[in-house]
């Protein structure tokens, strides 16, 4: 264990697994909820929905073959978020992404229904799993880096979860005495918070082992992946 860092104990599940060990409860998502205030104007409304709108998209699939799959693999060591880790080349999901253009599905995108139905991340596997045609509603990830030099001895203050099947990291919780809470921050700058993904460290991804070693560098430069958990 780093010193600087605390990882989850707990075995991380894998991308498609289901009945998590490690569920705290049940998820309950409703749409966004933008309201104006005495702070609030319209045009400011009018750019959250915007970006909102740019955020989310429906993909649509209709059973062609009996042995068709979708073809899409989803990381849930977050029972909260249920993550797009790998496309098949060969699936139905590939085949929506040469033709669908802004909504095609990527990486690190988060799957938010299911014929509009909203469910932990393990529960949403398992309806794909076991529907026919498919609705899905997908959100893209609000990707932004966060950059901290170490003083001494001091921890960084992260609890983070590696991701089985997938190379990242999730953060469990963000500990009041690191320098990730402490640090202060610039006009457009982001903090860590619980949820978010960590998928690159001083440049190196797709290798969790490296990734773990930079956190005790001097000067790290993390790369995370942000989901609307409210919506």
């Amino acid at each position: 264990m780093l010193p600087l860092c605390c990882f989850s104990g707990q075995t991380p599940c894998h991308g498609t697994e289901l009945g998590l060990e490690r569920e705290k409860g049940a998820l309950s998502c409703t749409n966004p909820r933008l309201t104006l205030d005495a702070t609030d104007d319209l045009s400011s409304l009018m750019q959250g929905l915007s970006i909102w709108g740019e955020r989310q998209f429906l993909a649509v699939f209709s059973p062609r073959f009996q042995h068709e799959t979708l073809g899409i693999d989803f990381d849930i060591s977050d029972p909260k978020v249920c993550v797009v880790v790998r496309i098949d080349p060969f699936g139905q999901a590939a085949t929506w992404n040469q033709t669908a253009g802004r909504k095609q599905i990527k990486l690190h995108d988060r799957l938010v229904s299911v014929n509009d139905q909203r469910l932990r991340a393990a529960d949403l596997v398992q309806k794909v799993q076991t529907s026919g045609s498919l609705e899905l509603m997908f959100e893209r990830p609000d990707i932004f880096d966060f950059a901290y030099d170490r003083k001494g001895q001091q921890t960084v203050g992260l609890t983070l979860a590696p991701c089985k099947d997938y190379e990242a990291f999730v953060i469990e919780t963000i500990h009041p005495s690191g320098i990730v809470s402490s640090k202060p921050l610039q006009a457009s700058e982001k903090r860590p918070q619980a949820h978010d993904w960590i998928i690159e460290i001083n440049g190196r991804k797709n290798n969790k082992k490296d990734m773990s070693k930079l956190l005790a560098a001097e000067r790290v430069l993390m790369k995370l992946c942000r989901y609307d958990l409210e919506s």
